[in-house]
């Protein structure tokens, strides 16, 4: 039997121009593990970018997704990338919220990572006063 946690956490990434270029060459973590027999289930995953230059080398397919660990299944996913980084903007945008098949074992004691896919590699263009936050709504299940 599942213990849920008592509350609703929150947590925010804060993401500066430079971090923002890079985020397709890397994996970053949104939340840490919480120890043994922990699952993370992630409610809501919402995406505020302020952007005064408009990013360039993204490519068409280029989405954000909300994996546990570095390789298991998106859980939350956002496409159609060129509407966010295209333009400037001041835009909020929720993932949308993806089946999960992974199995137990892969998905307990991960923590929750935010990647990046691009063909293109790193983003290009942007500008040093843009910033992109990554706000998860989250329980904590013991299992």
């Amino acid at each position: 039997m599942s213990e849920i946690r008592k509350q609703l956490s929150f947590t925010a990434r804060k993401f500066v121009d430079a971090e923002i270029k890079a985020l397709p060459t890397a994996v970053v973590e949104i939340i840490p593990t919480f120890g043994m027999n922990k699952l993370i289930v992630p409610v809501n995953v919402h995406v505020h970018l302020k952007s005064t230059g408009a990013y360039t080398n993204f490519d068409v397919l280029a989405a954000f997704a909300l994996l546990r660990g570095t390789a298991g299944g998106s859980i939350f996913t956002m496409d159609q990338m060129d509407t966010l980084l295209g333009s400037a903007v001041d835009m909020d945008a929720n993932m949308i919220e993806q089946p999960i098949f992974d199995a137990p074992l892969d998905i307990i004691n991960k923590p929750l990572n935010l990647k990046v896919t691009n063909a293109l590699g790193a983003f290009t263009g942007g500008n040093s006063a843009n910033a992109l936050t990554v706000t998860v709504a989250y329980y904590v299940l013991h299992v």
